[in-house]
């Protein structure tokens, strides 16, 4: 995976993790996470100076821009293998007026400010939808692996945004909508209180003008991890193909398993994380469990997660992608079962009070709640000590987790009875 931090704000002005009770309420599986997103939510734009005269910049061919939740602002970059949408700007008359240096997962790189120009932007509803005075980020000496650039939160601001997973089995691809007001949903819609969180630009150059940047929305999660857990507000990142943790929250939650103080012996892998500033090595887990609560006291869960462990930045405890929308899809596209959320629908409208809501519309077939108090997994951690909480009909004590509770060092059927 080539991630890009170019346009996702640094200084992200986030409470640090702390444990909570959260193993108590019901919950909903939305099964063992992809490991990376299915597909991700793009829309192609066009640049223009509304004049008059109305003059338009294009790009003419490099327009796939990816609609990035996890970006603060809108930028253009070079093409993977030659020159890309920023040329193409640049090509037709789009005017810099300055400078801005951002802060990538190695380093920092310069970025040109455009003069305030129009955008607008289609998704796969085929409408356009535009905002003005936008001031873009631009680079011709950055790529970002395929797509042409990040469109992000200015886009969504004051919208509803729907991301539509039942199109994966027609067009192979995620539809991408901007309706008028919330859909609809079909009796199986759970909603997310959001907070949006605005930033400095910490990285305006003197003289410069400020790009045009947008706050960014989290949400309260939970990593769990055997009988850790650790809970923190995550940066929502459709941008983002694979979630990530903070070392703080991994620690945390329990994923240093034996206690060495680094990662590398739970590792399954390793991965390249790039973009601004250069690309950083990060080690893989299986995290057991990331849940997100809902408005309605049910938690979403998403089990076997695949999560780097990375710190994007100390007031970043991590990061939901991409991945855990289009979780069960895949199956979809070669005609088996669809997958565990139909859509997803952000709603900005409030966003000048910094506040949101994120509705997932579930599958009705995989709608299924489970209590939390008196099911099969009675403490959350899915052993022995389950079957005798259930058979016996009472709740053990603490300290007996392990289901040895006979105490021979071993956790067999003796324990059951």
């Amino acid at each position: 995976m080539r991630r890009k931090w170019a346009a996702t704000v640094i200084v992200l002005l986030a409470a640090a993790p702390a444990a909570r009770a959260g193993a108590n309420r019901p919950y909903v599986v939305l099964g063992p996470s992809d490991g990376m997103a299915l597909d991700q939510p793009r829309v192609t734009i066009e640049v223009y100076d509304p004049g008059p005269p109305v003059q338009s910049f294009g790009p003419a061919t490099h327009d796939y821009f990816l609609l990035d939740t996890g970006a603060s602002g809108i930028v253009a970059v070079s093409g993977l293998l030659g020159p890309g949408a920023a040329e193409e700007l640049l090509a037709a008359g789009y005017q810099v007026e300055g400078t801005y240096i951002e802060q990538g997962v190695a380093g920092t790189e310069e970025f040109n400010v455009s003069a305030p120009y129009s955008v607008d932007f289609t998704g796969t509803d085929g409408l356009d939808h535009t905002i003005t005075g936008v001031r873009m980020l631009s680079s011709t000496n950055i790529d970002f692996a395929g797509f042409d650039g990040l469109i992000g939160m200015p886009a969504m601001v004051d919208r509803i945004v729907t991301l539509d997973c039942t199109a994966f089995p027609v067009d192979w691809a995620l539809g991408v909508d901007f309706p008028s007001s919330l859909p609809a949903g079909a009796g199986h819609r759970y909603s997310v209180p959001l907070e949006l969180v605005e930033f400095p630009a910490s990285g305006a150059v003197e003289g410069s003008p400020i790009p045009t940047f947008a706050p960014l929305p989290f949400v309260q999660a939970e990593a769990r991890h055997g009988a850790g857990a650790a809970a923190a507000p995550f940066l929502i990142d459709t941008g983002a193909q694979m979630s990530i943790l903070s070392e703080t929250v991994a620690f945390g939650a329990g994923l240093d398993e034996d206690g060495s103080g680094s990662f590398n012996e739970e590792a399954i892998d390793f991965i390249a994380i790039g973009g601004v500033g250069g690309t950083v090595m990060a080690p893989v887990l299986i995290v057991d469990k990331l849940a997100i609560e809902t408005e309605s006291g049910v938690d979403l869960v998403w089990t076997d997660v695949r999560a780097a462990v990375l710190d994007i930045d100390e007031s970043i405890p991590g990061v939901i992608g991409a991945e855990l929308f289009t979780s069960g899809w895949m199956d979809s596209l070669f005609g088996g079962d669809d997958g565990f959320i139909e859509k997803i629908h952000f709603d900005f409208r409030e966003a000048g009070d910094l506040v949101g809501t994120m509705y997932l519309d579930i599958n009705g077939d995989l709608d299924d709640v489970h209590p939390r108090a008196g099911d099969a997994d009675g403490d959350g951690d899915v052993d022995l000590d389950d079957l005798f909480t259930v058979r016996n009909n009472f709740n053990l004590p603490g300290g007996w987790s392990d289901g040895d509770f006979d105490a021979d060092g071993m956790v067999d059927l003796d324990d059951l009875f």
